[in-house]
């Protein structure tokens, strides 16, 4: 028996790089046919997925100019509280300050209080561009103040305070304001920059509490 001699893995590879296949001229032509179809195919999908790329973004631009118009912008010219307002970037501007405000958590608006004796507390805040001072009451529509005691946090945190106050059977308004060290408060109008969303509306907070003994 003759055996045949076997030819290295190396040549055998680099033989039949020598000697490609080619396919016939028809088939060739078919392959090159279908490949500039496959090409012209891929060319249309990428353009359409870049349209339909382009289009979403200008649909979410849409969406965001129109829900920024709304957010953190106040009307240029006042408006009656309660009233409706169209934000728009016409007839309104941006606002991202924050202004001095203080609230009142408790008593809370229009309890009915057993007892004449009542701690009034609640918070105070600003942007931290300035330290909050003090924060003060009043029971006689602003004609005369008391200083609540103020427990201290970081400037840019909530400024507790409390005030215990005596309090006659009847109903009373509550009506607190805080005062920074740049010598800003609260206006006792609240119609001033009064606006739907709320946004720079710093009046004073008013509670009214009923006292039965």
């Amino acid at each position: 028996m003759i055996l045949k001699k076997r030819t290295p893995f190396a040549e055998r590879e680099s033989g039949w790089q020598r000697r490609p296949r080619v396919p016939p001229p028809g088939k060739r032509r078919k392959s090159c046919s279908c490949a500039r179809r496959t090409r012209s195919s891929d060319s249309q999908a990428s353009l359409r997925a870049a349209s339909s790329v382009e289009n979403s973004r200008r649909k979410l631009q849409n969406v965001v100019a129109k829900s920024t118009a709304k957010r953190y912008r106040t009307p240029r010219e006042p408006l009656k509280p309660g009233s409706d307002f169209d934000y728009g970037f016409d007839n309104s501007d941006p606002d991202w300050r924050m202004r001095i405000k203080s609230v009142d958590f408790a008593p809370a608006h229009d309890a009915t209080l057993r007892g004449d004796r009542v701690i009034a507390s609640g918070v105070a805040w600003n942007d931290g561009t300035s330290l909050i001072e003090a924060v003060e009451l009043s029971l006689d529509e602003g004609k005369s103040w008391r200083r609540a005691e103020l427990e201290r946090s970081g400037r840019y945190a909530w400024q507790h305070w409390k005030l215990p106050l005596t309090l006659s059977k009847g109903k009373h308004t509550l009506i607190s304001r805080a005062v920074d060290t740049l010598g800003n408060s609260q206006p006792l109008d609240g119609t001033i920059d009064w606006n739907p969303a709320g946004y720079v509306w710093h009046g004073a907070d008013r509670v009214t509490v009923d006292v039965r003994r």
